[in-house]
């Protein structure tokens, strides 16, 4: 993976992290649960990656 692709993705992770703080900032933290059937329902593995994108 080029450096500016990695770069991006950096960037990525980055906003969704903001975006999921804001989130719990206002509703309080996600039901575990709740995450992991929504991870079951999209075949996210347990790592959080969706095996297509690893």
């Amino acid at each position: 993976m080029s450096s500016q692709r990695r770069l991006r993705r950096q960037i990525e992770r980055d906003n969704l992290d903001d975006l999921i703080a804001d989130f719990e900032r206002v509703n309080g933290p996600a039901d575990p649960d709740a995450v992991v059937d929504k991870q079951s329902r999209l075949g996210v593995g347990i790592s959080g990656v969706i095996p297509d994108m690893a």
